[in-house]
């Protein structure tokens, strides 16, 4: 959710974002989503570890609604930054991810959206065992690396 909310801020306030990495976001507090309750435990990332940052990080329920601590309600300035949002097949968070991909390409932002379907939340730290989680973790370096490529600001070299 820190780089969803600075990128929003960044947009507010004119200050130059060329691209949202996105690594199965969690954007969402109140995490109401099928994703949610599938994969609430056995999968690395369980609902109680997401209720206990909750209550860490926020003071009431309220605070689930609010856009710095879920982006997924932030209204979403012009000129936000391009996204590459990754998800993973059995993550709690995939789905609250995948819905703020489509919001943000509802509001015209430019979403790169892949979902890793046989990966669990944490993949993007496991870089020295197995191919699977190697190979999304290169994907996901492609991708930024082409994205601040493609965005990056003409030197008029």
């Amino acid at each position: 959710h820190l780089d969803a909310g600075v990128a929003i801020e960044a947009a507010r306030r004119g200050w130059p974002c060329r691209v949202q990495l996105l690594v199965y976001p969690a954007v969402d507090g109140r995490r109401a989503t099928r994703s949610a309750e599938l994969f609430a435990t056995g999968f690395y990332l369980t609902r109680a570890y997401m209720d206990l940052a909750n209550e860490y990080y926020t003071t009431s329920d309220a605070d689930l609604d609010d856009p710095r601590y879920s982006p997924a309600y932030a209204e979403l300035p012009p000129g936000l930054a391009p996204a590459l949002v990754f998800t993973a097949g059995f993550d709690p968070l995939r789905d609250e991810g995948e819905a703020y991909a489509a919001r943000l390409a509802d509001a015209g932002v430019e979403v790169q959206l892949t979902r890793f379907p046989d990966q669990i939340h944490g993949y993007f730290n496991i870089v020295g065992v197995g191919r699977s989680s190697v190979a999304a973790n290169a994907r996901t370096a492609e991708a930024l690396r082409s994205a601040m490529h493609a965005t990056a600001p003409s030197t008029g070299e």
